[in-house]
């Protein structure tokens, strides 16, 4: 009823004693339900009142509900890349819903679950790495009343990033009867803060082998994870963190197979809200050994040549090292000339370039430092510089190949060999070739002069060419005359041969391919040849295929030491080329310097008694390797 309490008044009547009076009374209901009521009748027959009362026995009822719910604590949480998290709260139980889409005002994407809960949870998955979405929310109650949020936006973190921080939503609802009131959430502090971490252990000494590495990571958030580097690219977990997700952690990782070298240790630690933060860099130096320059290849452009060249050439020394040096350079005897070689860091190999103008022999040392300064020098051999090819001045010299397919002569293509063909001299008729295996001639011309051809020649080789041209004036004789033919035909064992009947091989126990060490004493009882080479020489198959033949000969042995390189590696070549020779791995380069070898292939010939009678350089065929063997 109207108001809490009521007072009719009837009058003009009586009443008497034991009668019934009857009457009605309207009532008019307000704007909400009411429970049952009482009331209170009083009479007045002149001498005073009589009270009676009772129960009205009826309540108000059947008002509609008109209210919206009220949405209140509407979260963005657990936004991934792909995936993020909406939860709100209602004052009455309403369904759920989310309408999105990456456009403001244009929600093409619609997440809903019909429920009537007062706590709303729904996953968007499905989502789209590093892009803003916008939304809004959206519950209804029994009666259909309304309430829809404004619009609020959130970006999906980037594809390798963790969870993104949170965002609050503000709403707006909306009843069926269209009366709306505004209600703003309240606000969510966004967390910004990085997490902060710090390693304990001290990388002021030098290390033999790679220590267990510990720190601590704090933030209030909770870290949620710690991962290191150790070359700037590539992040690994660590192995242990005390508790994750904690406000204060400790951690550690132990890195595994570190030859020598400078590492360059960093730590990042990710929230529960996705911040990163970062350590200070660190150098962690491991030096087992000093460092040490191992297997030179020398190359004019894609060939790979012994160190003879002709002056105005660029030659290309690639080396391998171990003991982990942070600098090498190159210094050549004679010719006051020092140049700096670069590290390739995916092979591992140190390379350079170096010219030489004039004709000569240079004798080329490699000085390197590792972190921990130590210091060492290497003798990489000699370098034979051949004066270049002489003709007139700006004159051209064309080379012809012998094509065996065809068995015709052809120029030959010097492209895919970083040369050009035909080639013309300098203002002082200097030219330059290096021409591989094959069969070839010369022609050259010049203006005013008669062309030239040389003989036909064979190289068995890659080889530096350099024959002279005298070319006449042209007159009514027809033909031109060639004064010098002194091109290099073979270079094959530079250092000659060494024979020695009280010289053995220096004592080892170096692994073989299957694990187990091998002796030096156990190249005895045949004569063999022990050959040096390493994988990323190009000729290594091919040496090994003609090694391979000469270890199926019962009266023969033959050995192959891959040189500064590991023992699983040996054992993969020699798995995929099929082979049953014995490998052997110097990972250390043990047997370089007192064996004084300084390129690959180098095979050493023993006797029956392992003294060494004979070192040649170069690829060997079959029937040379069994040539050297017999003697």
């Amino acid at each position: 009823m109207s108001g809490s309490s009521s007072l009719k008044e009837l009058s003009g009547g009586s009443l008497a004693s034991g009668a019934i009076y009857e009457f009605s009374y309207n009532v008019t209901a307000g704007g909400s339900e009411a429970a049952t009521a009482n009331w209170q009748i009083r009479t007045n027959d002149g001498t005073g009142l009589a009270d009676c009362a009772g129960s009205l026995g009826t309540a108000i009822s059947g008002v509609a509900d008109v209210t919206a719910p009220e949405i209140s604590d509407a979260v963005i949480s657990g936004i991934y890349a792909t995936q993020a998290t909406v939860t709100w709260t209602t004052n009455e139980s309403a369904t759920s819903r989310v309408d999105y889409g990456t456009t403001s005002g244009e929600y093409n994407l619609q997440k809903i679950d019909g429920s009537l809960v007062t706590s709303h949870n729904l996953v968007l998955s499905s989502l789209t790495a590093n892009t803003t979405y916008y939304i809004t929310l959206t519950s209804a109650d029994a009666a259909g009343n309304t309430a829809v949020t404004d619009e609020a936006t959130f970006t999906t973190a980037a594809a390798d990033a963790g969870v993104a921080t949170t965002v609050t939503v503000n709403t707006t609802t909306t009843t069926t009867t269209t009366t709306t009131t505004t209600k703003t959430v309240e606000k969510i502090v966004k967390d910004t803060t990085l997490p902060a971490t710090s390693l304990t252990t001290s990388f002021k000494k030098v290390y033999a082998q790679a220590p267990e590495i510990a720190g601590k990571a704090s933030d209030a958030s909770g870290v949620a994870r710690v991962e290191y580097t150790l070359d700037g690219k590539n992040w690994l977990p660590v192995d242990v963190i005390d508790k994750q997700f904690g406000k204060s952690v400790s951690f550690s990782f132990l890195p595994g197979g570190l030859l020598d070298g400078n590492y360059p240790v960093k730590v990042r630690v990710t929230d529960a809200a996705g911040n990163v933060g970062f350590s200070p860099a660190y150098t962690l130096v491991i030096d087992r050994l000093p460092p040490r320059v191992g297997l030179a290849m020398w190359s004019v452009g894609p060939l790979v040549i012994d160190p003879v060249i002709l002056e105005g050439m660029k030659l290309r020394l690639s080396l391998s090292a171990v003991g982990g040096p942070t600098k090498i350079e190159l210094r050549i005897m004679n010719y006051e000339l020092s140049t700096k070689l670069s590290k390739d860091e995916e092979t591992g190999l140190w390379s350079g370039e170096i010219k030489f103008d004039k004709a000569g022999e240079y004798k080329i040392t490699a000085s390197s430092v590792d972190g921990a300064d130590n210091k060492t020098t290497n003798n990489l051999g000699t370098v034979r510089v051949l004066p270049a090819g002489v003709l007139p001045a700006e004159g051209k010299v064309t080379v012809y190949y012998f094509e065996p397919t065809a068995g015709i002569f052809r120029v030959w293509d010097g492209r895919p060999f970083d040369q050009v063909n035909p080639q013309q001299a300098d203002t002082s008729g200097k030219y330059q070739l290096l021409l591989p295996q094959g069969k070839y001639y010369l022609e050259a011309s010049a203006a005013g002069f008669k062309k030239a051809r040389t003989e036909i020649f064979t190289l068995d080789k890659t080889t530096p060419v350099n024959m002279n041209f005298e070319l006449q004036k042209k007159t009514w004789w027809p033909w031109g005359q060639i004064s010098s033919m002194n091109y290099v035909s073979s270079i094959k064992g530079e250092a000659g041969e060494t024979k020695s009947d009280d010289i053995s091989l220096p004592f080892f126990a170096l692994p073989g391919d299957s694990g187990e060490l091998v002796y030096s004493s156990s190249l005895r009882g045949v004569p063999t040849v022990v050959t040096f080479l390493s994988s990323w020489v190009p000729t290594v198959s091919e040496q090994v295929t003609e090694l391979q033949k000469i270890s199926s000969n019962k009266n023969y042995k033959a050995v192959v030491v891959f040189v500064q390189q590991p023992q699983s590696l040996v054992e993969i070549f020699k798995k995929r080329g099929g082979y049953s020779l014995t490998m052997i791995a110097d990972a250390d380069g043990e047997l370089l310097e007192p064996l004084g070898i300084g390129s690959v292939p180098t095979h050493i010939f023993l006797d029956r008694k392992g003294k060494i009678v004979g070192v040649v350089k170069g690829v060997l065929s079959e029937q040379e390797l069994l040539n050297e063997l017999s003697k």
